[in-house]
């Protein structure tokens, strides 16, 4: 901002006398004034005030200090600018040396120190010896011995001031002698500006980001400028609420994001950083808590002081939306995998004690599967009965028992259970299986749904292990659905466990088993010692690491060669599995021989029987294809996005131009194709580009035309049949020979191609266009679903292509309705409504230009006696061919020919006076006496009346209309056949 707005005067700065310059407060001068002060005090550490310093070289006008001589002792870059020097060359000069001859400098300046206060204007001797005429404010012993003066030129607009008026040229364009100025450049400036404006507003309205700009000052403070439209669709208020109210944005932002995310951006930007990026939860305005993803630029602004932040914000949620169910599945299959383990290894299990057994497993099954409840049915074969032998209630944290169930009163679950693998009822209450349960059983606990699994020993169910879910349906997910198997499995070997010698050896069975799984398992399994060394590899983690697992086992990872970056995240996991002995998460990324992989593993203590933790269990998942998987299905998010634009694109406007544009630019965009274009083919085969999108570094195909067929026949009927193709190496493509030549110059490698189709009214058809991409710097393997997204665009534009038909049908049936509706039905010369609008525009126009207009009424004579002779269609007859015959004669583009009335006939003729309405009234009788209509007995006649005028702002056109129906009137009473000229101008006032 200016020290001082140009249309305010100067201001005495406030002075500080010697004797108060030691005061507390002394100093205390507002704004600029106060910098100035500062500067040009004794104290180095004034004078190494930043801010002061700054603040003293931004302001606009010229600053200097001088001291008790007259002596320049500090002057600012205005200063310097207005007196023609640099400040080394200007410190130590006088007022003196400044002031024009003729000027007693001495007697001012002495003037100046006694008064302490001085204003006004003076010439200003400039180095090079030009005059200036400054305006200035002083004071003196602003600070002790220290005077300031503040400086202005007003040179430029004291010479304006003076100019004559007749510099100022007058106005031709009313004739009034307007004085003005040209301003053509500007308006140009203006216009040029206001397009840049709308351009700049039509990509902020449609960008799908919030861009917001703001500042930020060294104490934390910050100031909105400029919210975009578009704000509103990410954050859910309108522009104007966020700018109006600074802080509805931070009230709405999570509280712990809030300290955890946006106060570190902050700092980092006060701290220099200007390039930032963060992901935070924002509660929108319609409740619900959005993902949002700030992308912002700093810089630093010194005028203002403060940093200037630029941020494009766009919602997240979908993708954190992904990641959160991926993570989560990942993290399902990892809780079982790592709870079958450690079932494996617990003691109770083959301890012989059964019923600690089982409350143990239905207790891990119900946590680790996150369900309501899971129970133990024991099948007691002579009753056909099944017995609860224990229940978890996961929510109520204890265990229960429930009452029998009879194969005679369920008798189609009991079968299902003897010949199905498993039972996964969502809808326990519509399974067929499981409904009988419904009212007896299901509706007094609340189930909803049931994952019931047989036990067998030696193929004989002896009993079944129950999952519930209640008060809310629950699908069974595959991987549940296993697990839980595998625990019937379980239960079943500990059922047939019947004493410890059985216990143990079942034990060493298990445990080979599970030497099984690790052995055969692709997930790497090993087990590690307190001094990280391997005591157990499984055949994964030897493959992998394309080595032997005796050549691994003994060793640590430094043993092994892996950097220290892998080995301190991994020793430092361990340790807290060891120390804390709970299991631990590592997700990690390792370069290995096989190439660079990325694994989710769990780190599980196993405990001695003292309690101790010894050993550690790890498992890793090789999770880099899931990890590609994500990001392919965040692509095809991204493709399923722009084909909802390109479709909304297509609802939201009819004009197919604009639907083409917008349709290359995204395919181009989301397939980061080098160009995507739009050829368009005629009847005959030939074609033309008309729409193209590509990438700088390539050559243009827009408006290429092809004159000749450029496919062959059975090409052609390939595309009419829908038909989408990939070219992978353009050089083999059989049906392009004819275009060898376009891909050279072109520089197409690859491409892919999609036919547009137009319905025909026989069912088929026609190929209206291409929708085309191409890969030009290298070939390219397009794939599959990339060429079902280009081919599901191309229908998308055959559909717009549909809509701009019907609307081009629709505004042709308009123009044909408004055609009908200004003509006369009979005669086809326009009727008496389109003559009344035709009359008041011609009068306006004539009036404009001042020039003739001209209205001539005619009337067959005799019409009503010719009527009754001939008949109504002889007379209709006559009008037609009446009309006819004046049509013949008033043609010019500008003439207006109307039916009046009955048989009365009107004509409007601009820009000609009465002689030449009377040629071309003479020409209609001529016309009409050439008519062969019942001449011998009855020939046709008209009567014509003529009126002529200038229309100006005191007239009307009824004015005139009265005159030429006067003279039409005269023409009849004086024996028809004649016309009759309107005496005087109708249009000039008495």
């Amino acid at each position: 901002m200016p020290a001082f707005p140009q249309d305010d005067p100067l201001e005495y700065p406030t002075p500080v006398t010697p004797e108060h310059a030691g005061t507390p407060g002394a100093d205390a001068a507002v704004g600029p004034e106060k910098a100035v002060a500062s500067l040009a005090g004794a104290t180095p550490e004034i004078l190494s005030d930043r801010p002061f310093q700054a603040l003293f070289e931004v302001v606009l006008d010229a600053i200097v200090i001088a001291d008790d001589q007259g002596c320049y002792v500090a002057a600012n870059q205005a200063a310097c600018d207005l007196f023609g020097l640099v400040k080394a060359d200007l410190m130590g000069r006088t007022v003196k040396d400044f002031t024009p001859a003729g000027v007693d400098a001495d007697q001012a300046w002495n003037s100046f120190q006694r008064q302490g206060q001085a204003r006004g204007e003076f010439p200003l001797m400039r180095a090079d010896g030009t005059i200036r005429q400054v305006e200035y404010a002083a004071t003196a012993n602003f600070m002790p011995h220290r005077h300031l003066s503040i400086l202005r030129d007003v040179t430029d607009q004291r010479t304006l001031a003076q100019q004559p008026p007749q510099q100022l040229k007058p106005s031709h364009d009313h004739g009034r002698g307007v004085p003005h100025l040209d301003i053509t450049d500007r308006k140009r400036l203006v216009q040029h500006l206001e397009a840049s404006g709308e351009e700049l507003a039509s990509i902020l309205n449609n960008s799908p980001a919030s861009i917001v700009k703001y500042r930020l000052f060294a104490d934390g403070r910050s100031a909105y400028d400029y919210y975009s439209p578009k704000s509103e669709l990410i954050y859910g208020y309108p522009a104007e609420a966020l700018l109006n109210d600074p802080a509805l944005w931070q009230s709405r932002v999570l509280p712990e994001d809030l300290e955890a995310v946006i106060g570190p951006v902050i700092e980092a930007i006060l701290a220099g950083q200007t390039q930032l990026s963060a992901e935070y939860r924002f509660r929108h305005a319609d409740g619900s808590i959005r993902w949002i993803q700030e992308v912002a630029t700093a810089d630093w602004h010194q005028a203002q002081h403060c940093w200037t932040v630029i941020s494009v914000a766009t919602d997240i949620s979908d993708r954190k939306q992904l990641e959160t169910e991926a993570a989560q599945r990942n993290q399902q299959l990892q809780q079982q995998q790592f709870a079958m383990l450690e079932l494996s290894q617990r003691q109770e299990l083959y301890s012989g004690d059964l019923a600690m057994a089982l409350r143990s497993i239905t207790e891990t099954a119900a946590k680790t599967l996150q369900l309501d409840r899971v129970s133990v049915w024991w099948l007691q074969a002579e009753a056909q009965t099944l017995v609860c032998a224990d229940l978890f209630c996961r929510h109520q944290n204890r265990h229960l028992t429930l009452p029998s169930f009879r194969a005679a009163d369920y008798p189609i679950y009991f079968r299902a259970m003897e010949t199905h693998r498993i039972i996964a009822a969502d809808d326990a209450h519509q399974d067929p299986r499981t409904q009988e349960f419904s009212h007896a059983y299901l509706k007094s606990e609340g189930i909803i749904s049931m994952l019931d699994v047989p036990i067998r020993s030696e193929g004989r169910l002896i009993g079944v292990l129950g999952f519930d879910q209640t008060h809310a349906p629950h699908q069974w997910r595959v991987e549940e659905q296993h697990f839980a198997i595998y625990l019937a499995s379980l239960v079943a070997l500990i059922k047939e466990v019947g004493d410890r010698r059985l216990v143990e050896k079942h034990l060493a069975q298990r445990e080979q088993e599970f030497r099984a799984l690790a052995e055969n398992t692709p997930d790497c399994i090993w087990r590690c010692d307190r001094q990280y060394r391997f005591l157990y590899v499984n055949p994964a983690v030897a493959s992998l690491n394309q080595m032997s697992q005796g050549a691994i086992l003994g060793k640590t990872l430094q043993d092994l060669g892996f950097p220290d970056s892998v080995t301190s995240r991994w020793q430092n996991a361990l340790e807290q599995a060891f120390t804390t002995g709970q299991a631990q998460t590592l997700d990690y990324t390792m370069v290995l021989p096989t190439g660079t992989r990325t694994f989710d593993s769990r780190i599980v203590p196993e405990f001695d029987g003292d309690g101790t933790v010894q050993t550690v269990l790890i498992v890793a998942r090789d999770i880099t294809d899931l990890r590609q998987a994500q990001e392919d299905f965040i692509y095809q998010a991204e493709r399923e996005r722009t084909l909802r634009l390109i479709t909304q694109h297509i609802r939201q406007t009819l004009h197919l131009d604009d639907i083409l544009e917008a349709a290359v630019t995204e395919i181009q965009q989301v397939f980061q194709a080098d160009r995507t274009l739009i050829f368009r083919l005629d009847s005959d085969h030939s074609g033309v580009v008309i729409k193209e999108a590509v990438r700088p570094a390539y050559p243009m195909t827009l408006e290429m035309r092809w004159q000749d067929e450029c496919f062959p026949p059975e090409c052609y009927a390939a595309y009419a049949q829908g038909m989408a193709r990939i070219v992978s190496d353009v050089a083999l493509d059989t049906w392009g020979e004819c275009l060898v030549d376009f891909m050279r110059d072109t520089q197409v490698q690859s491409k892919m191609v999609a036919p547009i189709l137009q319905g025909q009214a026989d069912g088929t058809n026609q190929v209206w266009g291409l929708l085309i991409t191409h890969a030009c710097a290298t070939p390219r393997q397009w794939q599959a679903e990339e060429l079902a997204l280009l081919q599901q665009v191309a229908e998308q534009l055959a559909i717009a292509l549909y809509q701009a038909e019907l609307h081009q049908q629709l505004q042709t049936a308009n123009q044909e309705l408004k055609r009908l509706s200004n003509t006369d039905a009979l005669t086809r010369v326009a009727n008496r409504r389109y003559f009344d609008h035709t009359l008041a525009q011609e009068w306006r126009r004539a009036q404009r230009q001042q020039a003739p207009l001209t209205l001539v009424l005619c009337d067959i004579d005799h019409f009503k006696q010719y009527n009754d002779t001939y008949g109504h269609p002889a007379g209709d007859e006559c009008l037609i061919a009446v009309a006819q015959a004046l049509q013949t004669c008033v043609n010019r583009a500008t003439d207006c020919l109307a039916r009046y009335g009955g048989e009365e006939f009107a004509m409007i003729l601009p820009q000609i006076d009465v002689q030449g309405a009377i040629a071309v009234v003479q020409n209609i009788q001529a016309a009409i006496a050439n008519l062969t209509l019942h001449q011998g007995t009855h020939p046709i006649t008209l009567s014509f009346g003529i009126a002529s005028t200038l229309p100006h702002q005191s007239s009307s056109p009824m004015a005139l209309i009265q005159q030429v129906d006067k003279a039409l009137y005269q023409a009849k009473q004086t024996g028809r056949d004649r016309f009759c000229v309107a005496p005087g101008d109708p249009g000039v006032s008495p």
